[in-house]
C-alpha cells in the first residue's frame, strides 16, 4: 500500500533512528522532511531548527510528526511540539526521562485533540505479535501465565558507562509488560541486582525478578540485561503457560521461546534485527490505526523507575 500525500516530518531527522524512519517512510510513499540542524538529504525539505519554529512544518502541510531524539531532550521538546498543531505525533522511546513527565506530555496531547503513539516498535515484530495475540487466546481459553524471561545482551566489550539510564533496557521490559497485559496481569514486586545505572559495568549489568497478578492468577518474571552496545545485538524471550484439562487430572503446558536474531552473531546491529518491526510501526503512524499509546510508554518509565528505586 501506498501512503502518497502523507507529509511526515522528522524531529531530529540526522540521527540513527531518525534516519531509519526517512527511509522507512520514503519507501511507503511518504513525502518526508527534517526539522533538526543539520540536514538529511533524503528528505523533501529540511527546516533549520535553530530559525524555525514548528509551526511553519504543519503550515507546510507536514501533520504527522515524528520525534526522534535523545532521550534528555524529549519531554521539553515535544512539550512545544504538542501546541503546534499537528494532527498525530509519534515519540521516541523512552518518551522523556521519567514517567511523570511522559504522562505530562500524554495528558497535553489529550487536551490538544493529538494522535500520540510512541514508538516502542519491537510489538510490531510479526512473531511477537501472533505471540502476544496467541497468549490472549490461551488465556480465554483457561491457561494461566506462569512466567516470562527476557534476556538480551550485545556483543562483549571492556566495561563502560551505562549512559542514558532508563533507556537502556525500555525495549526489554517493554516486551515482558506487553506479555503481561496480555494475560491481564500487573506488576506486584520486582527486586534488582546489579551495578546502578551511571556508573561502571559489565555486559551483564542487571536482573530484575519479579511477580504479576490479578484476582485469580500469579506468574514469576525475569528481565536480565546487559544492553551496552549497538551490535552483536541478542534477545531470547520465553513464555510459559499452563492449565489443568477438564477432568482437572492432567497437566497442559503451552511454552514458546523466540530469539532476536534466531541465531546469537556478533556483527548483527538492533536496526536490522528489528527492521520489519521499525517499517511496521510508522505505517501504523501514516494509518492513524494501531500504534502503541504513550500510556505504555509510561508503565514502562514506572517499572524501570521501580528497579532503579531496588536498586538504591
Amino acid at each position: 500500500m501506498s501512503y502518497s500525500g502523507s507529509k511526515v516530518v522528522i524531529i531530529g531527522g540526522a540521527g540513527q533512528a531518525g534516519k531509519i524512519h526517512v527511509q522507512n517512510l520514503l519507501s511507503l510513499g511518504a513525502e518526508v522532511a527534517c526539522y533538526d540542524v543539520i540536514e538529511n538529504a533524503d528528505c523533501a525539505k529540511s527546516y533549520d531548527a535553530k530559525t524555525t519554529e514548528h509551526d511553519a512544518c504543519v503550515a507546510d502541510g507536514y501533520k504527522i510528526a515524528i520525534v526522534a531524539l535523545p532521550d534528555n531532550m524529549l519531554f521539553p521538546h515535544t512539550y512545544k511540539i504538542l501546541d503546534a498543531g499537528f494532527e498525530r505525533v509519534m515519540i521516541e522511546k523512552p518518551g522523556s526521562l521519567n514517567s511523570s513527565d511522559l504522562e505530562k506530555l500524554n495528558n497535553k496531547a489529550a487536551e490538544n485533540g493529538v494522535a500520540f503513539t510512541i514508538d516502542y516498535q519491537r510489538s510490531f515484530d510479526g512473531r511477537v505479535s501472533k505471540l502476544t495475540n496467541q497468549i490472549k487466546e490461551l488465556i480465554a481459553d483457561g491457561y494461566q501465565l506462569d512466567y516470562v524471561s527476557v534476556y538480551s545482551c550485545d556483543k562483549a566489550q571492556p566495561p563502560q558507562a551505562a549512559h542514558q539510564a532508563l533507556n537502556q533496557g525500555c525495549h526489554d521490559y517493554a516486551l515482558l509488560l506487553g506479555i503481561l497485559d496480555a494475560a491481564d496481569l500487573s506488576v506486584k514486586e520486582l527486586q534488582a541486582r546489579g551495578v546502578k545505572w551511571g556508573s561502571l559495568n559489565d555486559t551483564k549489568f542487571l536482573k530484575i525478578t519479579g511477580s504479576a497478578a490479578n484476582d485469580s492468577s500469579l506468574a514469576l518474571f525475569d528481565v536480565q540485561m546487559g544492553r551496552v552496545n549497538s551490535t552483536g545485538t541478542f534477545t531470547e524471550f520465553y513464555v510459559k503457560l499452563s492449565k489443568y484439562d477438564a477432568e482437572k487430572d492432567m497437566y497442559m503446558p503451552f511454552e514458546a521461546k523466540l530469539n532476536f536474531p534466531e541465531t546469537p552473531d556478533p556483527d548483527s546491529l538492533w536496526s536490522d534485527v528489528w527492521a520489519e518491526a521499525f517499517k511496521k510501526s510508522v505505517e501504523a503512524l501514516l494509518k492513524g490505526e494501531g500504534g502503541v499509546p504513550v500510556s505504555f510508554g509510561v508503565s514502562v518509565l514506572s517499572f524501570a523507575e521501580q528497579a532503579l528505586a531496588s536498586l538504591s
